[in-house]
């Protein structure tokens, strides 16, 4: 698989479809078109608790409709939770983008999002070094 040339940015993307025919790219995904891997933390409003439990299904359905993000592939994720009750918190996703700017449209357009339940919300490039798919 080559790697995209460039930057240092660069070096936390990998190009997919070029050089590897085995591989099959997922829907969204263009043909020799890099993408990067990024981490996103958000923590959501204490006081928006029975919000974001109105809207947890709506939101896992929007990290698996495609057709929402068709740039943007989620590979993994999960809720925080507070240290001693066990409450949720917020969440963590690792996502396959081709740029921050479309991660961070991704989150801004997520139903939590729109409805302000987030405090706040971190997006940071990764390097995925063990267990990565592909």
């Amino acid at each position: 698989m080559r790697r995209c040339a460039g930057s240092v940015r660069a070096r936390l993307r990998r190009c997919v479809g070029q050089g590897d025919e085995s591989r099959s790219l997922r829907p969204g995904v263009i043909e020799g078109e890099c993408h990067m891997y990024f981490v996103v933390f958000a923590t959501h409003k204490e006081e928006m608790g029975q919000e974001r439990l109105q809207l947890q299904d709506a939101f896992a359905a929007y990290l698996h409709d495609l057709t929402q993000h068709p740039d943007v592939t989620v590979h993994h994720g999960g809720q925080t939770l507070s240290e001693r009750e066990q409450i949720v918190t917020g969440f963590v996703l690792v996502i396959e983008a081709p740029s921050l700017e479309v991660a961070q449209a991704f989150v801004a357009g997520s139903p939590y999002a729109q409805a302000g339940t987030f405090a706040e919300s971190h997006i940071r490039p990764w390097n995925w070094l063990t267990g990565r798919p592909g």
